[in-house]
């Protein structure tokens, strides 16, 4: 029997293939923390259209779906690699954007339904009611992405659609009480 020592990709820690916990990515393997951690901190996107929800985690190493498969080409051509900006030595943000095609509707942060910041709550009441209406979404869909940040009471928030359907999109939402300037304060 031979083993094949390799080094995660993350922290170098050398890797027993035959014995240790890893995970192989695209970029070559993680160990079992690193790919924890990813996994813990990975930005998440939300497909609502007519074949229902999809949900597709964005890390670092890796972008799969919420069964655990490679999504990152279907990712990739809807949104650019996500990138963190430190605002200090601890603090800091995801930022995503969406790739030539796609437009960004509202973006900001999002919270809980805090009494100090109630007008944030019409962002959760979105979040709320899209899924009863997700398969009336005009067009190839809405996309909500969420993203880490370094306050744990807040998630930066972008809701983004195709370009060629942003007119039908916009008036969904209008019709149903969610229109871009309300999402625009709910997430201000």
């Amino acid at each position: 029997m031979t083993e094949e020592l390799v080094k995660c990709i993350n922290c170098d820690e050398e890797l027993d293939l035959d014995h240790d916990d890893y995970d192989w990515t695209e970029d070559g393997p993680l160990c079992w923390g690193c790919y924890e951690v990813e996994s813990e901190h990975a930005s998440t996107l939300l497909h609502f259209g007519i074949e229902g929800i999809g949900k597709y985690y964005i890390a670092d190493h890796f972008v799969r779906d919420e069964w655990g498969e490679d999504a990152k080409e279907w990712v990739r051509e809807r949104l650019q690699p996500r990138a963190w900006h430190s605002t200090d030595g601890w603090r800091g943000y995801y930022d995503t954007k969406p790739q030539d095609g796609y437009v960004v509707l509202a973006e900001g942060w999002a919270t809980g339904r805090y009494s100090d910041v109630r007008y944030k709550h019409r962002i959760n009441d979105l979040g709320e009611w899209l899924p009863d209406h997700v398969e009336e979404v005009p067009g190839e869909g809405l996309y909500v992405l969420l993203e880490h940040t370094s306050n744990v009471f807040s998630l930066a928030t972008t809701i983004i659609c195709a370009e060629s359907d942003a007119d039908a999109i916009v008036e969904f939402l209008s019709d149903n009480g969610f229109s871009v300037e309300v999402l625009e304060s709910a997430l201000g």
